[in-house]
């Protein structure tokens, strides 16, 4: 069969530095907890500098006088209420898209590379594996985790606007409370006046300790070149300051403590291989017959269905083992039925 190049997109395989990740849960045992002001006003009753405290310690109290109080609280769940409504508009956005991509899978249209980003982008919001996306793409729940999202995050919203719509404020005495044991390093005065959002005072879980982390399970050996810390939505790359194999104790340097501040108990850490060179290619080019996998390869002057030996599928994007060389000219997606021939020769 003939085709034009017009009705092929083809591309040149080149090597890709790829390493293995682990991503193994754990428990945060030490930390740094810290406390600031959710009002402006005047500190009263604060406990001792390096004072050992339990959770649930009155470490200070904050008292808040009616006409300073009112309209800086207003100020604040004002801002507050933009940046949730904000968040709501981008994942609405996003949900529009991943109904897109639903009705072209229904339609058995091929994802384009770009679809298969955006998919992993929704799917880390929503909390899913990545692993999932390798064999089917569950739109469903990609779908109802970000709607739950959604709608949490409205119901805060309600909550804020009818406060701030009240014209109410507590006025008076607000205690400030540890929520771990340890030791309480007071970053203001008695009698100091403060402003929203300063921070007051922070307890460190266990004093003289670096940051300890209690893994679920242990890494390989080759899997410790690179260690990421997932909180949330950050990623925070760490060096190793000890590693107790024996207990599953990582112990992290204590410069990375502000990026660790009111953490939850549970983590996540990320372990990575020293990066190796993988041949990779874009899943469009590789189809099935015969339980064997092809790709049409140029062969002089011609493309020729040539059988491949498959890896691991990295996103939008699949591992060549065996049958291809770097620099290969192959097909990634034709506008014509080809994908039932041995041999293709291209016009123009």
């Amino acid at each position: 069969m003939t085709v034009s190049i017009n009705d092929l997109q083809i591309d040149t395989l080149k090597l890709y530095k790829v390493a293995k990740q682990k991503t193994i849960k754990g428990k945060l045992l030490t930390w740094r907890d810290t406390v600031r002001a959710i009002a402006a006003g005047k500190i009263i009753y604060a406990t001792n500098n390096e004072a050992q405290i339990h959770s649930g310690d009155t470490v200070m109290y904050l008292n808040m006088p009616d006409q300073v109080s009112s309209p800086r609280q207003k100020w604040i769940d004002h801002s507050a209420i933009k940046a949730l409504n904000k968040k709501i508009s981008l994942l609405e956005s996003t949900l529009e898209r991943i109904n897109k991509l639903k009705k072209l899978n229904n339609h058995k249209q091929k994802l384009e590379e770009s679809d298969f980003e955006q998919l992993i982008v929704s799917v880390e919001r929503t909390g899913i594996k990545i692993n999932d996306l390798q064999e089917n793409v569950d739109f469903v729940r990609i779908s109802q985790g970000i709607k739950q999202k959604i709608e949490k995050l409205k119901v805060e919203t309600a909550k804020l606007e009818k406060k701030m719509n009240s014209n109410q404020v507590e006025i008076g005495q607000i205690p400030l409370i540890s929520k771990c044991d340890g030791t309480v390093t007071m970053l203001v005065s008695e009698s100091d006046f403060v402003e929203p959002g300063e921070p007051l005072f922070y307890v460190k879980s266990k004093n003289g300790e670096n940051i300890v982390i209690k893994l679920d399970q242990l890494p390989t050996d080759d899997m410790q070149f690179t260690v990421n810390v997932k909180m949330d939505d950050e990623i925070l790359k760490v060096d190793l300051a000890d590693f107790e194999e024996e207990g599953r104790i990582l112990r992290i340097a204590d410069e990375m403590i502000d990026h660790l501040e009111n953490a939850n108990s549970s983590i996540r850490v990320s372990f990575e291989s020293k990066p190796d060179e993988k041949l990779l290619v874009k899943r469009s080019a590789v189809y099935e017959k015969d339980n064997k996998h092809y790709v049409f390869v140029k062969r002089d002057g011609m493309f020729e269905a040539v059988s491949v030996k498959t890896g691991r599928t990295r996103g939008a994007m699949i591992e060549i083992v065996e049958g291809l060389q770097p620099n290969d000219q192959i097909i990634v997606s034709s506008s014509k039925p080809i994908w039932h021939l041995s041999h293709l020769e291209i016009r123009n």
